[in-house]
């Protein structure tokens, strides 16, 4: 088991054959599966490949043999400051959240957050023993604490029960809309809240998150104060 973080953009990843590889195994995975959520959740929409390439941070989850990369999971994420103007806000003000979600964050004295978007564990890894559900929030965990960031953002679908999964790590709803048909809840992580909440939790995952982002292989070329690790 391993873990990458990738830009979503494909050029920043072009640093040898080992960064292209990673790269293309979690682009496919993630299209290939997201094309199937979105088919059933809302027939008829294609899944825009730009909504991987505008990502900022992609967690990759994977498990590698001499000839092949095998996706477990992954998540990916967009610094937003909540700073207007900014682009990034509008939008996102304006398809996966809402102006009020982004004036009741503000209100809170928080400027800067990651989002968190297109969660997904592979099939063969969706039990509970395998723990790949856990390890990737510990692990997003870590990347905030890392970039010195104050929150965590995400829309959650409430029929899977990933608004419930997130509240349980210590997510709080501040806003409810529907998204692509579908009852979603949209919740803020604040930093000290989840810190304070996984770390009073007993989880054999949280050590192995920890120590997967410390050996982690940074292909993001150092931006934002990561330090590039060793393929």
């Amino acid at each position: 088991m391993q873990i990458a973080i990738l830009s979503g953009m494909k050029s920043k990843n072009d640093q040898d054959i080992k960064s292209r590889e990673i790269y293309r195994a979690a682009l496919r995975f993630w299209y290939e599966e997201w094309s199937e959520i979105m088919a059933t959740v809302e027939p008829g929409t294609s899944l825009n490949i730009r909504e991987f390439a505008t990502a900022d941070y992609v967690l990759f989850l994977y498990e590698e043999n001499e000839t092949t990369i095998k996706p477990m999971g992954l998540h990916m994420y967009r610094y937003v400051s909540l700073t207007p103007p900014n682009e990034t806000l509008k939008e996102l003000s304006s398809t996966k959240f809402n102006p009020q979600f982004f004036k009741k964050i503000a209100d809170r004295n928080i400027h800067h957050v990651l989002t968190m978007e297109y969660f997904l564990v592979h099939k063969d890894y969706r039990s509970r023993k395998s723990g790949v559900a856990t390890i990737i929030p510990f692990v997003g965990l870590e990347l905030l604490k890392e970039l010195k960031l104050d929150a965590f953002i995400t829309a959650a679908r409430v029929s899977v029960g990933a608004s419930k999964i997130a509240t349980n790590m210590g997510f709080e709803i501040l806003e409810q809309i529907l998204l692509h048909g579908e009852q979603t809840d949209l919740l803020i992580g604040e930093k000290s809240s989840l810190s304070h909440h996984l770390a009073s939790e007993k989880n054999e995952f949280r050590e192995k998150g920890q120590e997967l982002y410390t050996n982690r292989h940074d292909f993001t070329g150092g931006k934002n104060g990561f330090k590039k690790t060793a393929a």
